[in-house]
C-alpha cells in the first residue's frame, strides 16, 4: 500500500491555521495510509477540534493507518485530537508530537489533549502532552486492542494526566512520565499493563 506524505523539509515550518470551520483536519470515509510530518496544526479560529479521525465497522471505508508525527497540535476549543469509532480503523500512530493548550471552552470533562475511543493496533509514543483543560491522554468507552502507549510526557493538564479504562484488551502503558497534573495522574482499568513514572 502506498503512502501519502504531507510534510515540510527538515528545518522548515508550515502552519495549518484555517480562518473558520470545525477542525483543522478531518479524516473519514476511507482516508488511509497518510503521514503528517513536521507541521503545526493551529485551531485558534475553528469551532471544535484540531484533528478528528473517524472510523466505522467496515475497514475498507474507515480512516486508518494515519500517522501524525513531529508536529504541534494547539489551541482548540475542545480536543487536541479526537479519534473515535467502532470495529475498524486500526493502525493509527501519534509519534513525537507537542499537544498543548487545547480546551479553550473550559470543559475539563470533554476537552482533552488526546481522546481515543477504541484504538486498534495503535501506537502513542514520544508525545509531549501538556496544558490541556481536561486529561492529557484519555482512552475510554469502545474497547481498545493491541495498543502501545509509551515514552510520553504528560504534564500540567487540568483534568488529570492519563486515563485508560472501559475493559481494554492488551493495552501496554510503559515508560511514560506523568507529572504535575491537577487531578489524577494515571487511572487505568482491566486489560492494561502498566509500568510508568508518576
Amino acid at each position: 500500500q502506498g503512502e501519502t506524505v504531507v510534510a515540510v523539509l527538515p528545518g522548515e515550518t508550515a502552519t495549518l491555521k484555517p480562518s473558520g470551520g470545525e477542525r483543522v483536519v478531518f479524516l473519514t470515509d476511507g482516508r488511509q495510509y497518510i503521514i503528517f510530518d513536521r507541521l503545526v496544526f493551529d485551531a485558534i479560529n475553528v469551532g471544535i477540534n484540531v484533528i478528528k479521525i473517524t472510523y466505522g465497522s467496515d475497514e475498507s471505508t474507515s480512516a486508518h493507518h494515519i500517522r501524525i508525527q513531529n508536529s504541534e497540535l494547539r489551541n482548540s476549543l475542545s480536543q487536541g485530537i479526537l479519534i473515535n469509532g467502532t470495529g475498524g480503523g486500526g493502525g493509527n500512530e501519534l509519534l513525537n508530537n507537542n499537544i498543548h493548550h487545547n480546551g479553550r471552552n473550559g470543559d475539563s470533562n470533554h476537552s482533552h489533549g488526546m481522546y481515543w475511543s477504541g484504538p486498534k493496533n495503535a501506537i502513542i509514543r514520544g508525545n509531549n502532552v501538556h496544558d490541556n483543560i481536561g486529561y492529557g491522554i484519555q482512552i475510554q468507552y469502545n474497547t481498545g486492542v493491541n495498543t502501545i502507549v509509551e515514552q510520553n510526557w504528560v504534564h500540567h493538564n487540568g483534568g488529570g494526566g492519563m486515563v485508560i479504562i472501559s475493559d481494554q484488551q492488551n493495552i501496554v502503558v510503559r515508560n511514560n512520565i506523568v507529572s504535575n497534573n491537577s487531578a489524577v495522574g494515571l487511572n487505568y482499568g482491566r486489560g492494561v499493563s502498566n509500568s510508568n513514572a508518576a
